[in-house]
């Protein structure tokens, strides 16, 4: 028998992103990322596509506010238990204006005006676009919204790049395998599994979008056992690290995610076993991509 999962508010809510991004790791990374990105232009506006719980939206508030320049900051978010957390995180002032508005990336451009922005940010979110057609309609949709020499920066913690090495490479595998094995399936090497792509695709899709890349880096970020957990409470995660897996389907979020939780706590038993050090922590290195993009001058 086929379980129907339902993705509800009451799911999106108990499997949310909340978890890991209330995780330091991500506070912190996130956190300067805009510090190294933003310029702060007088009487910006200013758009966080994929907001989230309003990590983004809350550092270029503060940059602002230090300033004491005016802002408005227009978030969108598809996620309806996310814009909850959002709209309660992140304030608004006399000078700095903030509204949050339901839909994706490519809705953008339905309420904001073309030409209107000078700045965007795109985080932690292009790669769960599973279309390459709905990829490219996102970065389309900002790229009508900014004005002629107007900045979009992304990042993404899930490109081809994003193992430091091959032995971060095999451990992901791993967790990944035992949290099958855990539910008595293996690979389906007929399915597709989560789509990962390099850098350069992406630059090529803002290319074809019209931006002109200026900047791609990559920063190396530490996560531990703790932060992985947090990730496997994230419904859109679990899905990905799971799709490929056979009857993937037949499986309830609460089954997959405590299979993925299981396969932490049994690869740091290992971990302690193995090394002799009963306090040992499970810690796996990754990069975060970020590429600096512009709206070509008018």
């Amino acid at each position: 028998m086929t379980v129907e999962i339902a993705k509800t508010l009451e799911d999106r809510s108990e499997f949310s992103f909340r978890w890991f991004a209330e995780r330091p790791i991500y506070v912190n990374y996130n956190n300067s990322f805009v510090d190294r990105t933003l310029p702060v232009v007088p009487n910006a506006k200013i758009g966080d596509i994929a907001c989230g719980t309003g990590i983004i939206s809350n550092r270029i508030f503060s940059h602002y506010q230090k300033a004491q320049q005016e802002a408005e900051i227009i978030g969108i978010e598809p996620n309806t238990a996310a814009l909850v957390d959002v709209r309660q995180n992140v304030p608004s002032s006399q000078k700095i204006r903030t509204v949050f508005i339901e839909g994706t990336a490519a809705d953008f451009i339905n309420f904001v005006e073309p030409n209107s922005l000078d700045i965007a940010y795109f985080c932690n979110a292009i790669h769960e676009i599973s279309k390459e057609e709905d990829k490219l309609a996102s970065l389309v949709a900002i790229y009508r919204t900014l004005k002629p020499c107007g900045k979009l920066f992304i990042n993404s913690a899930f490109t081809q790049e994003m193992f430091s090495d091959r032995t971060m490479l095999v451990q992901w595998a791993r967790l990944r395998q035992r949290a099958m094995e855990i539910l008595g399936k293996s690979r389906d090497k007929g399915k597709p599994g989560f789509g990962v792509y390099a850098t350069e695709y992406y630059a090529a899709l803002l290319t074809s979008a019209g931006f002109v890349v200026k900047n791609i880096n990559k920063t190396l970020v530490e996560v531990d056992s703790d932060d992985i957990r947090a990730i496997s409470k994230y419904d859109t995660y679990i899905d990905g690290q799971l799709m490929d897996m056979q009857n993937s389907e037949k499986f309830t979020l609460r089954q997959k995610s405590d299979a993925l939780l299981q396969a932490i706590d049994d690869s740091e038993e290992q971990l302690r076993k193995t090394s002799g050090d009963q306090n040992a922590v499970l810690r796996l290195t990754r990069n975060w991509v970020e590429i600096e993009a512009e709206k070509a001058a008018a």
